[in-house]
């Protein structure tokens, strides 16, 4: 029998986009694993992620290098399988070219992950329209990346201005299934004037960004990462960073997260899908499954306890699971999550 009484922060009919794929696969099935041992719906998930190559945009994966045919198939499995996510594919490098469309490595993963049921997450016109091509029913986001590029940055396409920029994603709305918004419009425009979107259901809001506020250096973030997946080689310069410069406690009081009372106000607007972000270098796995189930799950009282003692035994099991079942020894460097736990 079901429990209905709520342990989730907003409800569950959220569908969330967690940063799980080739990376923290394991956080993601605690956490629903947690569900199933307390009798509640499972998470609405999709589990996004960057595999190395040409087209791909954002954090590379623990699995540096061209992907076995055999591995993804594992990691599918346990996504798809055994937890109930949907793999959602971060080929979000802005600047692919038509030339590019024939790289053979990169095909062979399109073809690979439509035939799997597979999203993908884009900022190139010219890619979605490909992937469009090959298949129409695949769901292709439109990445943050892209509003980024155009409105952030010292050389900026257009004024960041509100009627701009809501011009601008209703546009895109018309030709994405989703929408990826960046966290400041949502935060200081939507959540105050919900109905200057024409579907909101189909935007994405980005609720856990740590960066900046409209911090000029994201473009070059994003093109810093985009350039090591389609090298592969190590880049000696490192994208400046706003954040450097700042104290911890100036940094969290000039990002554009969202808060509860602010997420609960686009929720009851109609948004449908929250995302989370995974800065989780030189963390430990555990704190950053916390940091992911905090935005999730109530932490108030009883929860609190129940959610950090099970979640921590759950994270343990899955570890296990997920090693047996990919080999992850062998295949990925995941020796750090096993010395957390011993």
């Amino acid at each position: 029998m079901e429990n209905n009484s709520s342990i989730y922060k907003y409800g569950n009919n959220i569908i969330w986009s967690l940063p799980c794929l080739f990376q923290y696969e394991m956080l993601f099935g605690a956490m629903q694993s947690l569900l199933d041992s307390l009798c509640f719906n499972r998470l609405n998930v999709n589990v996004y992620g960057s595999p190395m190559s040409a087209w791909s945009g954002g954090r590379s994966p623990i699995v540096k290098g061209k992907l076995e045919k055999d591995l993804i198939e594992r990691v599918f499995n346990y996504v798809i399988n055994i937890h109930h996510g949907i793999p959602t594919i971060n080929f979000s490098r802005i600047d692919i070219t038509k030339d590019e469309l024939n790289n053979e490595y990169e095909n062979w993963l399109l073809d690979f992950f439509i035939e799997h049921g597979a999203r993908f997450i884009v900022s190139s016109d010219i890619l979605k329209n490909y992937i469009k091509e090959k298949n129409p029913s695949s769901t292709v986001v439109a990445s943050i990346l892209k509003p980024i590029y155009r409105f952030q940055g010292f050389n900026i396409e257009q004024e960041p201005t509100i009627e701009n920029e809501t011009i601008y994603y209703n546009r895109l709305l018309k030709e994405y299934d989703i929408v990826v918004l960046r966290s400041e419009y949502a935060k200081n425009v939507l959540a105050k004037n919900p109905v200057l979107i024409d579907n909101i259901s189909k935007v994405e809001v980005l609720i856990n960004a740590l960066c900046i506020n409209n911090c000029p250096y994201a473009p070059s973030h994003y093109t810093f990462h985009a350039k090591f997946h389609k090298t592969q080689e190590n880049i000696n310069k490192r994208y400046d960073c706003y954040r450097d410069k700042y104290s911890y406690l100036e940094q969290y009081k000039s990002v554009p997260a969202l808060s509860t009372v602010e997420i609960n106000t686009l929720i009851k607007s109609g948004v449908k899908h929250l995302k989370l972000q995974g800065r989780g270098d030189n963390i430990p796995y555990i704190v950053h499954l916390y940091n992911l189930s905090s935005q999730i799950f109530n932490n108030d009282g009883a929860n609190a306890i129940i959610n950090h003692r099970f979640l921590y035994e759950k994270f343990k099991l899955e570890l296990i699971r997920f090693n047996s079942l990919v080999d992850i020894n062998k295949k990925w460097q995941f020796q750090n999550a096993f010395e957390e736990i011993e």
